[in-house]
């Protein structure tokens, strides 16, 4: 077998890889006496890598004639058959060039491995087959580097604590679905009935939470980024899934500057100094949050892991304490709502809580859910009880989830979640006839409660004051003005029939995976179920009021409202496409409501066939609305599993309508569960997120240094999060005093006065300026600078980190010492300060 040099760059980022593959590529150029040409099929395993839990491999192979193509690679360790099947193909111009076969120009093959969890450390010998489409397969030639493998120990421990994890999440589910089905007997023999039968269901699921954060699982993304930066070191282990580049928000943003508070130094500081030249207020950062030492953090529930246990299992609580404080409160919501149902409670709240919406987001929405549904909760209670003392207690609850619900700091939702709650709050207590219990003692726990929420928040713009009016001072977002909505049309408002699939994969100019997250809507079953209640004179004053709003929302959707409207309600500061929140959570409640109410009432033959025609209705308008989408949204659609989803569609519609309570949740649960479940990774997360800087020959930079990285903003967000000092990031308001070194005169400050990502990006199209400052999107700032003549001082920082790729321009720059290169990386010290 001949083996042949390889000249196409691997797009891992694991560099070692990338050495070793280099090296062993090289090697097989020496040892290869002669180029040849084959009648016969051919190829040769360039590199064979374990990492991750998985087998890395790469060569090429090429059919016997050109009639014929290699459709599958069979690989086996030590004889075994672990894989047959198709893999990663491209191009081989240097196998074209060497052996004169044009047609095996797309020879090249790539091939990950996910390795069983039952091996064991030691030394295995990897052997490779190509199969043809026609004929004999073909046995692919390795040199001595590449035919044998070794699991480390490491490794190995990896794949058990893995497997492990594995076991103990299974057992859990087990017995969750055991807890929620023998309830009562549980209850009952147990218990001896001193423990209903919901409270022992609600326990197991707080300990279901608590094993998560024990096992320090997570649906972060963050592995993104640790890939990308091989000076950061992390023990992170991935059980299953895909990261979710698209959720950069979260794993750029977010996750690193929540782990750059635990590591800085004192930990969780008000101001991050290590985030830009003049450092950060980390209190305005909205959704989950960041930890900060702050009394506002006692309504910032998600960061209280940073506060109480290491660096894994804060990660844990951050990512798993929205979707299980979502689905109790919501569940509690519902059952107060909808009392002596706890069973189908629990389900709506759990539909809603894995809704392509919710989870699309990185379960973000339900976090913003949880604190309206513990100030509704905590209202209801502080009504109801008699007892002074726990009135009080209530009232203290009630304060700091309003609280909570401010610090979200994103409007959209908040405005379009809080008419929902307003909604609700209005119609229990027209049902309930609460305005009767509402007394002078009400009303001055009411006030006590407002009284909290006003000092958490008091306290909070104290400090936040400075950093949220250079925001509101910025070009974007600052700047936004009011929206009237009216811009949405019915086929973008049901996108989310295609979320199956886009939600994974989408790959278009007009919206992303994330914004095409949305619910699976049976607006007109639902509808119909309304109007049907009404004739049976079953409607309630919830169930109205719930109507109104979800009326309101779809006409501010789709027709607009006057700019008074919009101002005054609040309503401006919600673009349509993000009332979906609101609109989703509310059919859901009122679904739950109208099916719950018609299971007492038989439905008639003509009711049955009223129903059907309805959802046929809806599943054909839900049809032409899909095709409707911009084909870039399309592409890639599978007919069958869209066929698929309608079906369901169409069956929720119908089960909705003649109040079939079973099948209606169990069809919406199943359909949200096949969109999410495999949306977000899992992993363990890292106990630790640290950076190689300051060992070993890169002890040169010190921990008093602050890198400018070039090229990227990745790179500068993880050494923030690994406790380093970096210039350039992602920041929600403008540094002043890079911006005073780079334009003292303010020319551009229109350019660079706004929530940014800053880039410095090496150039040769400045026309001779040093650099340039550009603003290709809103939410980017880029200064484009010529690597020779800019004077790198001016940027705040001691070191430039930059890509190897960049040497020979930046070692043309009289101001930068070269100190180190490793890792694809090159160090270099700015030599002056002005």
């Amino acid at each position: 077998m001949k083996n042949y040099p390889m000249r196409v760059t691997h797009p891992s980022a694991i560099v070692s890889l990338l050495i070793a593959f280099v090296l062993t590529a090289f090697a097989s150029i020496l040892s290869t006496s002669a180029w040849g040409t084959s009648s016969t099929g051919d190829g040769y395993v360039d590199s064979a890598q374990v990492a991750d839990g998985k087998l890395v491999l790469q060569g090429w192979a090429g059919a016997a004639n050109p009639a014929q193509k290699i459709i599958a690679l069979s690989i086996s360790i030590d004889g075994k058959q672990i894989h047959q099947g198709p893999f990663e193909r491209f191009e081989r111009p240097d196998v074209v060039e060497a052996t004169k076969r044009p047609d095996w120009l797309l020879s090249g093959w790539r091939l990950s491995v996910r390795l069983a969890d039952e091996i064991h450390a030691g030394k295995y010998v990897i052997a490779v087959t190509a199969i043809p489409d026609a004929g004999p397969s073909i046995k692919l030639g390795m040199n001595e580097a590449a035919n044998e493998v070794s699991l480390s120990h490491g490794e190995a421990k990896h794949k058990t604590l893995i497997r492990t994890t594995k076991a103990i999440l299974l057992i859990t589910v087990a017995l969750l679905v055991l807890t929620f089905v023998f309830a009562e007997h549980i209850s009952c023999r147990i218990f001896k009935s001193s423990v209903s039968a919901p409270h022992v269901f609600s326990s197991a699921i707080v300990l279901s939470f608590v094993i998560c954060v024990a096992l320090g699982l997570t649906g972060s993304s963050i592995n993104l980024g640790i890939k990308q930066t091989p000076f950061i070191s992390s023990d992170l282990a991935k059980i299953w899934g895909s990261e979710q580049p698209i959720r950069s928000d979260e794993w750029l943003v977010l996750t690193p500057l929540a782990i750059g508070q635990f590591n800085h130094q004192p930990a969780n500081p008000v101001i991050n100094t290590n985030h830009g030249e003049d450092g950060q207020n980390m209190l305005i950062i909205g959704m989950t949050g960041v930890p900060v030492a702050h009394t506002s953090q006692i309504a910032k529930p998600a960061t209280w892991g940073f506060f109480l246990f290491d660096l894994k299992r804060a990660l844990a609580w951050d990512w798993c304490f929205p979707f299980f404080s979502c689905l109790l409160a919501l569940w509690a919501v519902l059952c107060t709502l909808i009392p002596g149902q706890w069973r189908s409670n629990f389900i709506g709240a759990l539909i809603f809580t894995v809704s392509p919406y919710v989870v699309g987001w990185s379960l973000w929405p339900a976090y913003a859910t949880f604190f309206p549904c513990l100030v509704f909760l905590a209202f209801l209670k502080i009504i109801h009880t008699e007892s002074t003392p726990a009135k009080a207690l209530y009232s203290l609850l009630l304060g700091i989830a309003f609280a909570g619900f401010v610090f979200i700091l994103y409007p959209p939702w908040q405005v379009s979640l809080g008419y929902v709650f307003v909604a609700l709050t209005i119609g229990i207590v027209i049902r309930d006839q609460l305005y009767k219990k509402i007394n002078f003692s009400t009303t001055g726990f009411f006030l006590l409660a407002l009284s909290v929420s006003g000092l958490l928040v008091g306290l909070w713009w104290k400090d936040a004051k400075p950093a949220i009016e250079a925001m509101e001072n910025t070009v974007y977002p600052g700047q936004r003005t009011t929206v009237l909505g009216g811009n949405l049309s019915l086929p973008f408002i049901l996108r989310g029939f295609t979320n199956i699939e886009t939600l994974h994969s989408l790959s278009s100019p007009l919206s992303n995976q994330s914004e095409i997250a949305s619910f699976y809507y049976v607006l007109l079953p639902l509808l119909a179920a309304f109007l049907l209640a009404a004739r049976r004179k079953t409607l309630g004053a919830v169930e109205i009021s719930l109507g109104v709003f979800i009326s309101f929302t779809l006409i501010f959707m789709t027709v607009g409202i006057p700019e008074a409207l919009a101002k005054y309600s609040m309503w401006g500061r919600v673009p349509s496409n993000r009332a979906d929140i609101g609109l989703g959570l509310s059919a859901l409640i009122l679904a739950c409501l109208l099916v719950s109410r018609a299971r007492d009432a038989q439905p008639n033959s003509v009711d049955k066939l009223l129903a059907a025609f309805i959802s046929v209705a809806w599943v054909v308008i839900a049809y032409k609305s899909i095709h409707d989408l911009d084909n870039s949204i399309l592409a890639g659609l599978s007919s069958s599993v869209i066929l698929a989803v309608l079906i369901a569609t169409g069956a929720i519609g119908y089960s909705l309508i003649i109040g079939s309570k079973k099948e209606f949740l169990a069809i919406s649960l199943a359909l949200g569960v096949a969109t999410t479940a495999t949306l977000n990774p899992l992993s363990i997360a890292p106990t630790k997120i640290a950076n190689k800087l300051n060992h070993g020959a890169s002890a040169m930079i010190g921990p008093a240094d602050s890198v400018v990285t070039l090229n990227s903003t990745l790179p500068s967000m993880f050494l923030v999060a690994s406790g380093v000092h970096a210039t350039n990031g992602i920041y929600y308001y403008p540094q002043r005093s890079i911006w005073q070194s780079l334009d003292p005169e303010h020319q551009h400050s229109d350019v660079y006065n706004r929530y940014q990502h800053l880039f410095f990006n090496l150039t040769k199209n400045n026309s001779g300026a040093p650099f340039v400052i550009t603003n290709p999107f809103p939410d980017v700032v880029r200064v484009n600078i010529t690597g020779r003549d800019f004077d790198f001082a001016l940027t705040g920082a001691t070191v430039v980190a930059s890509p190897t790729s960049e040497d020979s321009e930046l070692a043309e720059n009289p101001g930068l010492v070269k100190l180190l290169s490793a890792d694809g990386w090159s160090w270099y010290r700015i030599s002056h300060h002005p």
